[in-house]
């Protein structure tokens, strides 16, 4: 028996002495932040999309939205990070365009 405990605390500190040591890094400088650019009608037409799809601008004005998701019944839900808000959008009328102030 003290011969199998002998063998457990030595395979133990084995595991120990050769297992995986972290490392603490920090990175610092290295994020990338895209450029703010203004939105422009001209902006929009050098998108592309596939054969059979279009672009339409569905609200302006939004001042630095980051992400957005649409919800069951339609509304769009736009982040805005700087404002520390998210918008709802509505289109009441189907134009493809938002209606009215944001909620």
């Amino acid at each position: 028996m003290k011969r199998f405990v002998a063998m457990l605390i030595s395979l133990g500190l084995a595991l120990v002495a050769t297992g995986p040591h972290a490392k603490v890094t920090s990175v610092s400088g290295n994020r990338f932040k895209p450029a703010e650019r203004p939105f422009t009608d001209e902006l929009v037409k050098t998108l592309k999309v596939p054969v059979g799809f279009q672009v339409n601008v569905f609200a302006k004005g939004l001042k630095n939205p980051r992400m957005m998701r649409v919800g069951e019944d339609g509304t769009v839900y736009v982040t805005r990070q700087k404002q520390n808000d998210v918008l709802a959008l509505v289109d009441r009328d189907g134009d493809g365009v938002a209606d009215g102030a944001p909620r």
